[in-house]
């Protein structure tokens, strides 16, 4: 009996060093792969985001659904494979000195972009690469402006992605086409033409820019770039965000696994959003800006079917109630409308001139001043036309002019970071998206300590978003900051990282289309699916969303020194590992022996 149980456990540690060997070897199963982050089911597939008794409507309406639905298809950029989304025809490739492809949305809706890889030119992120390209590709003379409606930031497996909203205007009118030609040269990807015009386009000067950056640690940089007319921009911009996400390039090779994430659909999501206002002297034209853009505000967060409130504080004071003039009523509802938000925001143009936003926010927090609805998502806005002066506060010191002691460069935001509160920045940015002085037609911020980053790396650091102050028209961006809070908000999380161009969303087996007025759309930030409009599932319906995702890439994702990550790329290891194991089992399994038999 103790032999049979000595050679029963030399037998069991064996059986794993076999798995070990195989799951290092970057098989879709495997021991290792199953301890890992990435717990992987037998066909990919689960059954979803449930418990209790949704179970019962889950087995009666869930059906699998395939990815191959999308339409995607996979390209060659270099050392990567890009998904393209259905929806989008390749029109070019590699040729001459460029390295990519081109592409064109079929539909009529006047888009067109390119995606290709790019030198890093020293660059140690994608922050830095992003500034360093979009300073060179809006330098042309024939473009006259060019806005950073928003800018944020996702960490990826071994880098990080960038990801740029601009509004650009041109001296003359030209073609999606002919400014995509202008945006390729100024990048330096090729020096002829790599678009070709399309049939039906027509010209303009006002267009918008959706831009995505990937960095790198280990192979080339990429750089994507699709152009919209601006008056196209709405029925363009699902195609368009959806495919330059961040999330559509992967090395070659990956051995993809697909998923079905099914959901029981709940009530309206909450969202508790509090606006924090610079009241200072300099702020008239930027909080009329805000104003003017009221009821398109809350168009839209009805249209996402939240469960919002909206508060307001200011960049000198952390109440939401104020019963002096002018008057803050607290928190208001979707019943009390846009005039009572209005109100809000209407902060007046007499508080301090030593602004701090990020101060007197996490004092509202600290304070007992705000606290979110049980199961809200809590949603900073900052609004100011100057750098924040948190050092000033929490030092008890005077702004000197200087970048220091008042504009910190980070913090303790471990109230915002750490309890997933999202801040989004409306400040001063320069062109290619960083704190700066800029101007615009009749906003403005005009002083030096625009550069100090506080505002700018609290959004970043939250998963939140920077856009800028210089600008009259605030409607596209407001669009944004509300899209963003419905993903902080969404119960539709997905289980993996997708790549989002493989996605089919259906609710109660119909497909559901990619559209941001009526439909839904994916957001990188929060790993969610947003619906919007008549596409917002009722109570009880049944969501299911398919998707490929990369299992490598998302055990680095998860974890960047998980075992499964590091064993799959390097199988020499796994071996090693393996023969660690079994000499390890045959240790044990002496020992067992030489305790039984001590034992008699």
């Amino acid at each position: 009996m103790e032999t049979r149980k000595w050679y029963v456990s030399i037998l069991f540690l064996g059986l794993i060093a076999l798995f070990s060997f195989f799951g290092c070897s970057g098989k879709k199963k495997g021991f290792l792969p199953l301890l890992s982050l990435v717990a992987l089911n037998s066909d990919g597939s689960s059954s979803g985001q449930t418990s209790g008794s949704d179970e019962d409507l889950l087995s009666a309406s869930t059906s699998q659904v395939g990815t191959a639905e999308s339409g995607s298809s996979s390209q060659a950029i270099g050392p990567y494979t890009a998904n393209v989304p259905g929806g989008l025809n390749i029109t070019g490739s590699s040729a001459g000195d460029f390295t990519g492809i081109t592409y064109y949305a079929g539909d009529g809706h006047e888009a067109t972009g390119f995606l290709s890889t790019v030198p890093d030119g020293g660059a140690t992120n994608s922050t830095i690469l992003s500034t360093n390209l979009i300073t060179q590709m809006v330098s042309d003379a024939s473009i006259v402006s060019a806005d950073v409606v928003s800018a944020n930031t996702i960490n990826n497996a071994d880098g990080n992605t960038s990801i740029y909203n601009i509004a650009i205007k041109t001296t003359t009118a030209m073609t999606v086409s002919d400014l995509g030609n202008i945006l390729a040269k100024q990048l330096g990807l090729s020096s002829e033409n790599i678009l070709v015009t399309q049939p039906n386009e027509s010209s303009s000067t006002d267009f918008r820019v959706v831009m995505q950056v990937t960095f790198s640690n280990t192979t080339d940089e990429v750089i994507g770039v699709g152009i919209s007319t601006e008056s196209n921009y709405t029925s363009n911009e699902a195609i368009l965000t959806g495919f330059l996400d961040g999330t559509n390039i992967i090395g070659s090779g990956s051995d993809n696994l697909t998923k079905n994430d099914s959901f029981i659909a709940k009530g309206n999501p909450k969202v508790d959003i509090v606006w924090v206002i610079d009241n200072s002297g300099s702020m008239k034209e930027e909080q009329g800006a805000v104003i003017a853009n009221a009821g398109a505000f809350f168009t839209q967060l009805s249209n996402k079917n939240l469960d919002f409130r909206l508060a307001a504080i200011t960049t000198d004071n952390h109440a939401i109630v104020k019963t002096t003039n002018p008057k803050r009523t607290g928190w208001t509802t979707a019943s009390d409308g846009s005039t009572a938000f209005v109100n809000n925001v209407n902060a007046g143009l007499k508080g301090s001139g030593k602004e701090s936003g990020i101060w007197f926010a996490e004092k509202s927090i600290t304070s007992g001043t705000v606290v979110p609805r049980s199961g809200a998502s809590l949603v900073f806005v900052m609004l100011s036309d100057e750098g924040d002066q948190y050092e000033c506060y929490k030092n008890n010191k005077s702004d000197n002019g200087t970048a220091t002691p008042c504009g910190a460069a980070d913090f303790d935001n471990k109230n915002f970071k750490d309890n997933n509160y999202k801040v989004y920045a409306i400040i001063g940015l320069n062109s290619a998206g960083q704190p700066a002085k800029c101007s615009g037609s009749g906003t403005s911020a005009g002083t030096k300590n625009n550069e100090w980053p506080g505002y700018y790396n609290l959004s970043q650091a939250t998963g939140g978003m920077a856009g800028t102050i210089c600008s009259n028209d605030y409607s596209q961006l407001l669009n944004s900051i509300v899209s963003q809070a419905a993903a902080a908000a969404s119960s539709y999380v997905l289980t993996y990282i997708p790549m989002s161009s493989t996605m089919v969303v259906k609710k109660n087996g119909v497909t559901v289309p990619k559209d941001s007025t009526n439909g839904w759309m994916y957001n990188a930030s929060n790993n969610s699916i947003v619906f919007s409009g008549t596409a917002f599932p009722a109570v009880n319906d049944v969501v299911v969303v398919a998707y490929e995702y990369s299992p490598s890439a998302q055990a680095k994702a998860n974890n960047k020194g998980s075992l499964y990550a590091y064993l799959s790329g390097n199988k020499g290891f796994g071996v090693m590992f393996a023969l660690f194991i079994l000499v390890a089992g045959i240790s044990a399994g002496y020992l067992i022996k030489k305790r039984y038999v001590s034992s008699n």
